[in-house]
């Protein structure tokens, strides 16, 4: 019944489809901008779960590694006692990193370090001021100082915290091998909501896509442009939408054929069967997540 009702609402989802669909898929998009969210771990937390439950086949960069999850609980006792050890304080959202997520995990990208192995540059030695970093008079290893490593980015990146100084708990992108820094707007916790902003939001744009489209092939089409090889991480993220069991046995290309034109280009589409098959299953996902269904048609249409 639900799925007869939703083809009254084409027309409209075609209208909004420029309005969701036409920003392009930026992997530094939570590296600048406002964050949206709590400023609280327990926010954070939440959030990661809700991801968790939609990134079923660890599709978002990372995520197979710490599968959304965190090591176990530290106290402030022994918080207190690394500090003592090592000779400078953890600015508060790092202390608090620790204590209420856990040793190292889920975040950005690859996640967060261990406690252990932190990445420090100097942390007691007063921080230098990104143009130092920006304008450098020497190689970069002389003047690191004033910050600790904390997310494993992409591309031998870190997720940076700075120790020191009135700029203490900003966080800065950084990598010593290419000798790069780059200045996050805010802090550690607005970082994670600004991931979490991009992946939700990404999420959401595909099930409204399946809703507007009921079809698994169109939706592919319009998140990439065009199929491409690329289509196998969205095949699995659609997959792991509606908990598609099978998915995890079978390599997404099997779904996959691939023509090459007379001028060269590379032509992928899914295959008929797979396409049938596929949106019979979207269909039952749909029955079934009609509350996810009624909501969309109730922000779209009813306002």
């Amino acid at each position: 019944m639900i799925i007869s009702f939703l083809k009254c609402i084409t027309d409209v989802g075609k209208q909004i489809h420029n309005k969701y669909f036409e920003q392009s898929y930026n992997p530094k998009a939570f590296t600048t901008g406002p964050a949206h969210g709590e400023k609280s771990w327990s926010a954070i937390r939440m959030r990661i779960e809700e991801l968790k439950q939609l990134d079923r086949y660890y599709t978002v960069l990372g995520s197979s590694g710490h599968e959304y999850k965190f090591g176990e609980q530290i106290s402030a006792y022994s918080l207190r006692q690394y500090e003592e050890k090592m000779g400078f304080e953890l600015p508060e959202q790092v202390f608090t990193l620790y204590q209420e997520l856990g040793n190292g995990g889920a975040g950005p990208d690859f996640g967060f370090f261990k406690l252990q192995t932190l990445a420090l540059y100097h942390p007691q030695l007063p921080w230098p001021g990104s143009d130092c970093f920006k304008h450098p008079t020497r190689p970069f290893t002389d003047i690191q100082a004033g910050m600790i490593g904390v997310l494993e980015l992409y591309y031998a990146h870190m997720g940076c915290v700075i120790t020191t100084g009135t700029q203490v708990g900003q966080l800065v992108e950084y990598c010593d091998e290419q000798e790069f820094l780059f200045e996050s707007q805010g802090d550690l916790i607005d970082f994670y909501h600004r991931w979490l902003d991009k992946h939700l939001s990404y999420f959401n744009k595909i099930k409204r896509l399946l809703v507007e489209t009921r079809d698994v092939a169109k939706t592919l089409e319009i998140l990439e442009g065009k199929l491409s090889v690329n289509s196998d991480d969205r095949l699995l993220t659609i997959l792991g939408l509606f908990d598609f069991p099978e998915g995890k046995e079978l390599y997404p290309s099997a779904y996959f054929s691939h023509k090459v034109t007379p001028d060269g280009d590379c032509i992928t589409s899914l295959e008929p069967q797979y396409r049938r098959f596929l949106n019979r299953k979207l269909a039952t996902y749909l029955e079934q997540d009609s509350s996810y269904v009624l909501s969309f048609i109730k922000e779209e249409l009813i306002g």
